[in-house]
């Protein structure tokens, strides 16, 4: 998706690490700007992220489909999580 801050983002869903990244390309050339790797089997934003939107504040939200909060003795199963281009 094209985001506020002018350049695409997108998700993979394994990712550089095995549970996903954000990665944000240059619209002008496509050259590679930043990979985010905020996902894991512990952490608050889950793993494997599936989606990303756009608010009209020009934050960017997202849904991972693994893991993430979940109550004692289950498995979490995704998350919702927020980003600032």
């Amino acid at each position: 998706m094209l985001a506020s801050d002018g350049n695409f983002w997108m998700t993979e869903y394994y990712g550089s690490e095995g549970f996903g990244d954000i990665v944000t390309l240059s619209p002008v050339d496509g050259r590679l700007i930043q990979t985010l790797t905020p996902f894991s089997a512990t952490s608050a934003d889950g793993g494997g992220p599936v989606e990303l939107f756009s608010s009209t504040r020009g934050e960017l939200w997202g849904v991972s489909s693994l893991y993430g909060p979940a109550a004692k003795g289950s498995y979490g199963a995704g998350a919702l999580f927020r980003l600032t281009p």
